[in-house]
């Protein structure tokens, strides 16, 4: 079992890059809006942007950038209850909407990103 000491855990907290803050920013908005009632794409559009900014960054260097299991299952639940509730205060059928229909490789990530997707759809046909 390995055991970090605090030196290391404080000097990996300072050198969180740039834009996973972001994802973390937008992802506190994200979840205050649904919340509070106020959600609007401009919430969903940051998010997607963050999201996206993350993926890329891990992608491009030799960080391994990895979601919480825990954090990532609490806001896939979220983000999938919000956009079926959307659907049914709107005219959509998410079964029809292109975004909506999962993975073949079953990636949560991308799968939540489909949902945001459907969401921003959502808030343009009410629109």
């Amino acid at each position: 079992m390995a055991v970090i000491s605090r030196k290391h855990r404080n000097e990996a907290e300072l050198d969180i890059p740039e834009c996973v803050r972001k994802y973390q920013l937008s992802l506190e908005e994200y979840l205050d809006a649904i919340q509070t009632g106020s959600l609007d794409p401009d919430n969903i559009d940051r998010l997607v942007t963050d999201l996206d900014a993350v993926i890329a960054y891990g992608q491009e260097n030799a960080t391994t950038v990895e979601f919480s299991p825990d954090q990532l299952a609490m806001i896939t639940k979220i983000v999938f209850e919000y956009t079926s509730e959307l659907a049914k205060a709107n005219p959509v059928d998410l079964h029809k909407t292109e975004n909506f229909s999962k993975t073949a490789d079953d990636d949560v990530v991308i799968d939540l990103r489909r949902h945001l997707e459907t969401q921003k759809l959502i808030f343009d046909k009410a629109a």
